[in-house]
């Protein structure tokens, strides 16, 4: 006992450990509540009972400023029973098939199953207040949209087997010499690596470092509490951004993850006398057209003219995306009409137009960011950031851009099959629970971050989906703007000179197939100079991939894939069941690209 009361006077010593002990506290307190969205939680759930009193209090005495603990205590839809279970297999590494695929995250038919082996309860209907449901209402002034280039590359992997010959063995024993030099047989096989930076926020391993946003929300200034439509006043964007006209601002209510707290008047929405926690908003921000302009170390006009040429050609490739998928909707309509003897097959052509009312929406949303001026500047910043069209020297570009739109020039990324890589996705993240106020300090978002998984485990928090059975396509930080729409470009740059070159001499093992120096390409920040660090990581260290092919390189073709009819099931067999969140920011979108073979995985 006089252990333990000394360990805890220690750990009350050490601010970095009260948020543990706290946020752990609270969680085993609070029992059978845990976060839920609003149309789920009872009026009566939170009066001051004793046990939300002590939670209170033990909270404010503790960590005062800590706004990311403050807890919106409610009921759970699922029965205690379950929720433990359901920790208890998460604790345990219970083997789940971490799988997704593009879903419409507006309609419940589609999460009727769950990718796990894990028994979850079943999951609840997405509520019409939903803040996803509420984006689809009036999608082009509320999604986020984002720009990201994706480099690849595919080369030889060298693995050395150390072999002895006879006739060496037998020539050491004759002339009475120390062993000859041992033959090298060295077995050809073939890696896929993604160009990647260390990611610096502590959500996982690596992240791509390309994200440029074209629109996105930011925290209000308190100012825009009381601001109108059309005005300005109050939020300050960042450099390069500035204030959607009209003001455009959410409130962050709508989020699930907002930290309801209430007053035991039965008022929960935070709006009432005496209520714990005032709400607050965000407010749309959209990329500057003259981003890039107003910096000399920043302009870059051939690099902006290239975005340009690509601007003109994702627009025609956005016009006929949408002409398909009108197309598709008027056929699948009249196949639905057609259909009246069976009521499944009539729910499953219903479930198929509202997945196409989905994409429909999504391409819509950004084809409205396509045709603004501004969009430029979101091309832009993606490629700069890529660092693949930075410059070595003065006069030399790790890959250099086509010279009068010579789209087919050597040693260049034409803008056409960049457009033909262009996948749109929409990210859905692991938001935070409770969501921090924008008020928190950096050091409580970081330590948000890092005692996440222990607090999922203790409230039987599903850390792969949402109540709604939504699959967590990553996992983020406090930043609400990472459920996006993304525009994903990517690019082979195995056969490009310059970005490939390795170290094969037979003569020095030491550095055999260590990559030369001023090889690969740095990562930039949007608006900075200062060069970080990338490194090429295979498929297969970022969880995207198997570690071990189930298909020779003589199966495959020269194309990526595989000959024969069997090129869809050798992928997919290649495909890794393990959680890629924690290690890589976009395996999921990885493993889509690869998948439909827009990333290829072999000679």
């Amino acid at each position: 006992m006089s252990f333990i009361i000394y360990f805890l006077f220690y750990i009350s010593l050490h601010d970095k450990y009260k948020y543990n002990i706290v946020s752990s506290l609270s969680l085993v307190a609070r029992n059978n509540h845990y976060s839920a969205p609003r149309i789920f939680r009872t009026r009566s759930v939170l009066s001051t009972t004793t046990t939300t009193t002590t939670t209170t209090s033990l909270m404010k005495d503790s960590v005062s400023d800590s706004i990311s603990i403050r807890y919106r205590l409610a009921s759970s839809t699922a029965s205690t029973a379950t929720r433990t279970s359901l920790a208890a297999s998460f604790e345990s590494g219970a083997v789940r098939n971490h799988s997704w695929s593009p879903q419409d995250l507006t309609n419940n038919s589609d999460y009727s199953s769950t990718s796990s082996s894990v028994a979850t309860a079943a999951t609840s209907p997405i509520p019409e207040d939903d803040y996803i449901r509420k984006y689809e209402a009036n999608p082009n002034q509320l999604w986020p949209v984002e720009f990201f280039l994706i480099a690849y590359r595919r080369r030889p992997r060298k693995k050395k087997k150390v072999k002895e010959t006879k006739e060496a063995k037998a020539k050491a024993k004759e002339i009475a010499e120390p062993k000859t030099k041992i033959k090298m047989e060295t077995e050809m096989e073939t890696e896929t690596q993604i160009l990647v930076r260390r990611s610096a926020n502590g959500t996982s391993k690596y992240g791509l470092g390309t994200g440029v946003p074209a629109t996105r929300w930011m925290p209000s200034s308190p100012k825009d509490a009381g601001t109108t439509a059309g005005t300005t006043a109050g939020t300050v964007p960042p450099v390069g951004y500035k204030v959607s006209e009209p003001l455009i601002t959410f409130d962050a209510s709508n989020y699930p993850e907002f930290p309801f707290i209430s007053n035991g008047d039965g008022d929960e929405h935070g709006d009432g006398d005496g209520d714990e926690y005032k709400s607050w908003t965000y407010t749309k921000i959209d990329i500057c057209e003259d981003a890039f302009h107003n910096d000399d170390a920043l302009q870059d006009p051939e690099l902006e003219q290239y975005a340009i040429c690509i601007r003109e050609i994702l627009k025609m490739k956005l016009d006929e995306l949408e002409q398909q998928q009108q197309q598709q909707q008027q056929q699948q309509q009249q196949h639905s009409n057609s259909i009246s003897d069976s009521d499944s097959d009539s729910d499953s052509s219903s479930d198929t137009i509202r997945m196409n009312d989905f994409e429909r929406s999504k391409i819509s949303v950004v084809k409205h960011i396509v045709q603004r001026n501004n969009c430029v500047a979101a091309i832009q910043g993606t490629l700069r950031m890529s660092g693949l069209f930075a410059y070595k020297d003065k006069d030399c570009r790790y890959v250099n851009l086509p010279k009068n739109n010579d789209i087919d020039a050597d040693a260049t990324i034409s803008p056409d099959k960049l457009i033909q890589s262009m996948r749109i996705y929409t990210m859905f993240p692991q938001m935070p629970n409770p969501l921090p106020n924008p008020s928190s300090s950096s050091s409580t978002l970081y330590d948000e971050i890092q005692n996440r998984p222990l607090q999922m485990k203790l409230s039987g928090r599903n850390p792969h989906e949402d109540i709604y059975g939504r699959t967590y396509t990553h996992i983020s930080t406090s930043n609400v703007s990472n459920t996006i729409h993304g525009v994903y470009f990517t690019v082979d740059v195995t056969d490009l000179p310059g970005l490939n070159d390795v170290d094969d001499d037979d003569d020095d093992d030491d550095n055999d197939g260590k990559e030369k120096l001023g090889t690969i390409p740095p990562a930039l920040d949007l608006f900075s100079t200062k060069q970080i660090q990338r490194e090429w990581v295979s498929l297969e260290d970022l969880k995207v991939l198997n570690n071990c092919s189930s298909s020779s390189p003589s199966d495959l073709n020269s194309e990526g894939g595989e000959s024969g009819s069997k090129s869809i099931n050798t992928i997919n067999s290649r495909i890794s069941v393990e959680d890629p969140k924690p290690t890589f920011i976009s395996g999921f979108i990885v493993r889509q690209l690869v998948k439909e073979g827009v990333i290829q995985i072999s000679y």
